[in-house]
């Protein structure tokens, strides 16, 4: 999820800021930033609904990030 790294560079989130607010480890986190692991659809819905952009943004489906 490349674009996830890009849109919390973007905004100035550190990661492990970013996975304690999911409540994640920042391990687990990394693991979806490098594609090592993936997210399960509700973990993905979190992250897109916590930076406000759509999960086929997320997933590179489209380029259209506003959900709405």
């Amino acid at each position: 999820m490349t674009r996830l790294k890009s849109i919390l560079e973007d905004m100035g989130i550190s990661q492990t800021d970013f996975a304690a607010s999911l409540g994640i480890t920042a391990q687990r986190l990394n693991g979806y930033l490098i594609g090592r692991t993936r997210p399960d659809n509700a973990m993905l819905v979190r992250i897109a609904d916590s930076l406000n952009v759509t999960t086929d943004f997320l997933l590179g489906i489209t380029e259209n990030a506003m959900p709405y």
